[in-house]
């Protein structure tokens, strides 16, 4: 099974720009500002240098950490990566 996409682009179209995160912007403090937002529920600051330690980990990944981390023994990382996004 293949999973291809096909997207119409105008005929004077030279280029595609792909923003592969962090590419051409710096996304990670925006990131971290989520990580705050969505970690406050719980009482969590989730310190800088341990936030970027684990750059390019998946953020469920990382919530899972977190959880672990803090002993966190309510945490709902679904709830939590939800709050992310927010």
């Amino acid at each position: 099974m293949t999973n291809e996409i096909s997207i119409p682009l105008p005929k004077e179209a030279k280029a595609i720009i792909f923003d592969l995160d962090g590419t051409l912007i710096d996304s990670m403090p925006l990131h971290f500002e989520g990580y705050q937002y969505a970690l406050k529920p719980w009482g969590v600051h989730y310190p800088l240098k341990t936030f970027h330690s684990r750059a390019g980990i998946p953020s469920v990944d990382t919530m899972e950490m977190i959880r672990d981390d803090f002993r966190l023994k309510d945490f709902d990382v679904e709830l939590a990566m939800n709050r992310k996004r927010e």
